[in-house]
């Protein structure tokens, strides 16, 4: 996993335009690595500030374009993906591969959790560019 998404220290624009989201909503305090804020910011995008959800939108293009950015969804899958998806070229196949293998042996609750995220937030981006 590129080091570069696992500690917030390395991605100053992040912290600058999201300061008072990571003051209040989701609280750096309470989170262990940059994988659990972007899951908050994530899940709390209506809330956030503009310059904060610009931001944040263009991690999760970065994210679509190289799965191997997605650190919450390896860390969380990583059994799961080594099992039954470790052929999957792309962060679409990846998704497509744990969503059809969810209800296997060897994906944990977390993984779940996370790839139904994953999938919801990408229904919503279809809908929004139909």
């Amino acid at each position: 996993i590129n080091a570069e998404y696992g500690d917030l220290s390395l991605d100053p624009q992040l912290m600058k335009g999201c300061m008072n989201e990571l003051k209040t909503t989701c609280s750096l305090d309470q989170m262990e690595d940059q994988s659990e804020v972007m899951e908050c910011l994530r899940a709390n995008e209506l809330s956030l500030s503009s310059t904060c959800r610009t931001i944040v939108f263009a991690r999760e293009l970065q994210q679509a374009e190289d799965p191997g950015l997605d650190a919450n969804l390896l860390s969380r899958c990583g059994n799961a993906i080594n099992l039954y998806c470790s052929n999957s070229a792309d962060q679409k196949g990846l998704l497509a591969c744990l969503e059809s293998n969810l209800h296997k042996q060897g994906v944990t609750g977390e993984c779940r959790k996370t790839v139904k995220a994953r999938m919801k937030k990408e229904e919503k981006q279809r809908m929004r560019d139909e």
